[in-house]
């Protein structure tokens, strides 16, 4: 059985209570780095921003909401812009030597991927159509997206784990 801890940096560890022989699967140990590497404060406050500004938004007349979204969005997206390719950038730096810790990189990867393509596309209208609400309609789309596909993306790297240890990388896998 096993248990994770976040230290007062945020950092993520993986401990085993029982039936483990006193070590965790090295698969944990990378599920656990991969969810480390993905954790970023500013990031998530600017996500947060993003989609709080939205639901803001979409309770106005959409020329309001998509006037006050032109004019607040291209800050929260450059932060989120600036925090992704760090983000992306350390997790394909980790060294794994699991198939699991591998699957589960990719996985994370792709889904960071994708939520990223999807702030570049709202960033980019944005940019372009000046304070248009198609461009709030069409983003809306992108992160559900992202989150549906990272479900089935995650599913081979849970199948490449130990059985006992499956339940432990899911959860880990799910803040990555």
């Amino acid at each position: 059985m096993y248990s994770e801890a976040t230290d007062p940096q945020g950092r993520a560890s993986v401990h085993c209570y029982a039936g483990c022989d006193g070590a965790s699967p090295a698969e944990i140990d990378e599920a656990a780095a991969l969810a480390g590497a993905v954790e970023s404060p500013a990031w998530l406050d600017a996500s947060r921003g993003v989609t709080g500004l939205l639901a803001r938004a979409s309770r106005m007349s959409r020329r309001r909401g998509a006037a006050l979204v032109w004019q607040r969005a291209p800050s929260l997206l450059a932060t989120l812009e600036a925090e992704q390719d760090r983000m992306l950038e350390r997790l394909r730096g980790l060294p794994l030597d699991t198939q699991a810790g591998i699957l589960c990189r990719r996985a994370a990867l792709r889904k960071l991927s994708r939520y990223q393509w999807s702030m570049r596309t709202l960033g980019d209208r944005i940019e372009t159509a000046g304070p248009a609400w198609e461009a709030v309609l069409s983003f809306e789309a992108g992160p559900g997206s992202a989150i549906r596909s990272f479900g089935d993306d995650v599913v081979p790297c849970l199948a490449a784990a130990p059985a006992n240890a499956r339940e432990t990388i899911g959860g880990l896998m799910a803040r990555a």
